[in-house]
């Protein structure tokens, strides 16, 4: 595998990337506050736009790729039109504007769920901006941690790292009916299981020491995968990070990706 040719244009790093499902765009995000939409047959760059007014945190294409949704630290989630002008269809807030750290277009392209830094994550019908649902339990105030729809049937709580509620038919209810369950990460090493139908917490997954900030499922089977993270604590100094003159004080943690599927134990 080659490198290809860099894209350059962000003024400050990029943060969040998305490939476009069905069509040669890329769209990235950026801490300069802007959305790039990059055409990769060319390597140009046919749209900047000054989407937010603090650094994005998160891009999501809808299943055709003809909207993108954005998220940013000044706490709003804007629709796009990337099949037309590149022009902003919608603008979603909750109230008192949290950071948002993630969002992810729900199986069916009808609603969007997104996750932010007042430890929630909540579901919203795009068109009438309508929040749906909303979700808590778990810790997550200080760091973009990943949330996401799981699609897989008759997850079990095996491992011994579980806590909370044991519900040893995650994606069914007492009735047989299917769920669908909801996954985020948090700062307190654990990934949190909710039914979006009851928003009851029904699993907590431990494994993990430190932050879950990443997560992802398969789209057809009931695997998902999370990646662990670490604090750094920080004292004065300067030089690069890694050096004992640095002010790195202490980096240690979790490094670790852990493979979570049904009827199994966490692998890694």
């Amino acid at each position: 595998m080659a490198a290809c040719a860099p894209l350059r244009g962000h003024a400050n790093f990029v943060f969040c990337l998305a490939f476009c499902p069905r069509t040669n765009l890329l769209a990235s995000g950026s801490f300069d506050e802007s959305l790039r939409l990059w055409d990769l047959r060319t390597g140009q760059c046919i749209r900047a736009i000054p989407a937010h007014s603090e650094p994005i945190t998160t891009l999501a294409f809808n299943g055709d790729g003809s909207l993108l949704a954005t998220g940013s630290y000044d706490g709003l989630i804007r629709l796009w039109d990337v099949a037309g002008m590149g022009q902003c269809l919608k603008t979603i807030q909750e109230e008192g504007v949290p950071p948002v750290s993630c969002v992810r277009w729900a199986p069916n392209n009808r609603y969007l769920l997104a996750a932010s830094l007042d430890s929630a994550v909540r579901l919203w019908d795009p068109i009438s901006s309508r929040r749906m649902r909303t979700l808590r339990g778990h810790s997550n105030s200080r760091f973009c941690a990943s949330t996401v729809f799981l699609a897989g049937e008759n997850y079990r709580s095996t491992s011994d790292g579980i806590s909370g509620n044991k519900n040893r038919n995650g994606f069914y209810d007492k009735t047989g009916k299917r769920r669908q369950l909801i996954a985020c990460g948090g700062e307190e090493g654990k990934i949190s299981l909710w039914d979006l139908e009851s928003k009851t917490l029904v699993q907590e997954l431990g494994g993990h020491k430190d932050l879950v900030l990443s997560l992802d499922a398969h789209p057809f089977s009931d695997k998902f995968v999370s990646g662990g993270s670490s604090i750094i604590n920080t004292t004065s100094g300067s030089g690069a990070l890694g050096d004992s003159k640095s002010g790195v004080e202490q980096l240690t943690g979790d490094f670790s990706l852990r493979f979570w599927s049904e009827h199994q134990n966490p692998q890694g």
